[in-house]
């Protein structure tokens, strides 16, 4: 996986990543509706900057499993009780990697198809298996 790849697109967007993050609700939910009363408006902003956490640690950490296992399985957990699954998380995270590239495309030179690849790869073999590991653990 070329994790520098994933930290450099995401620093890329730095001055963004509040804007990107409600990009990303906001294509989530007209993409998938059905995922937007999982969501309390009133604790949206919150909701968006632990998310913006949690992506700057997987851009950091994709290449150390051990150090970011614990916080993804915990991740996992909170979102047992909304009954997710499998699939659930790709559409969340394919929605995540389209929005990213979008802002990359505006604000940085690196998206690629390489870059992308990276993302879902960090995804495909890091994140979602350890969310489903919290998730099945609760």
């Amino acid at each position: 996986m070329k994790t520098r790849l994933i930290e450099q697109s995401w620093n890329d967007v730095a001055g963004s990543h509040r804007e990107l993050i409600g990009a990303f609700y906001d294509r989530l939910f007209q993409d998938y509706p059905q995922y937007e009363p999982l969501f309390d408006r009133e604790r949206m902003q919150g909701q968006m900057d632990r998310m913006a956490q949690t992506v700057a640690l997987v851009s950091q950490l994709a290449d150390n499993e051990a150090a970011i296992r614990p916080h993804l399985e915990r991740i996992g957990r909170a979102h047992a009780p909304l009954d997710l699954d499998e699939d659930d998380l790709r559409n969340f995270f394919r929605t995540f990697v389209a929005v990213v590239g979008e802002y990359c495309d505006v604000h940085s030179d690196i998206w690629s198809r390489e870059c992308e690849q990276a993302w879902h790869a960090a995804f495909e073999q890091i994140v979602v298996p350890h969310m489903l590991r919290g998730m099945q653990a609760s």
